[in-house]
């Protein structure tokens, strides 16, 4: 019900209240734990002068950033050991990984054979139909009461080759 709908969405199912309970647990011991870090920071730091703070951070980028671009450039500078790089490896792929699950709901075979004697039965007895005049008018009458009904047949045939491929 519509009055019932936004009190069940503030308070919620039970395991999304617990999951809410234990995310923020999580999020306030972190946070804790950076503040902490950075009054420590602050307390080491609060004593160096302007030009001490600017030159204790140009160390610190060189430093860091030395070691960004040594992990970059060292691969390329000193090739290890054949054994030791990394090479490229061909990738598996899982035999299902491109159908969609939609070849499952449809049947490989289509016209089975019990289908396709019963339709050139039906085939052989309309074309013997066509031999006598009474036969004729009846052939007649059944293709103005089911106009596509020859068509149809012809495609169960063609469909029947095709399947047996």
């Amino acid at each position: 019900m519509w009055w019932n709908r936004k009190k069940k969405q503030e308070n919620g199912s039970p395991d999304s209240r617990s999951a809410r309970r234990l995310t923020s647990g999580v999020s306030n011991y972190v946070t804790e734990k950076q503040t902490k870090i950075a009054g420590f920071l602050n307390r080491k730091t609060e004593k160096l002068s302007a030009g001490g703070k600017k030159a204790f951070l140009f160390a610190v980028c060189l430093l860091f950033g030395g070691m960004s671009l040594y992990l970059v450039v060292k691969p390329f500078w000193r090739p290890s050991a054949p054994d030791a790089s990394i090479k490229p490896k061909a990738i598996s792929v899982p035999e299902h990984a491109n159908k969609t699950g939609d070849e499952n709901l449809y049947p490989r075979v289509l016209v089975t054979e019990a289908d396709i004697k019963e339709v050139r039965d039906f085939k052989r007895y309309t074309d013997s139909l066509k031999n006598t005049a009474n036969g004729r008018s009846l052939y007649d009458s059944i293709l103005r009461a089911r106009p596509g009904l020859m068509d149809t047949v012809g495609m169960l045939e063609e469909l029947y080759l095709l399947q047996q491929k």
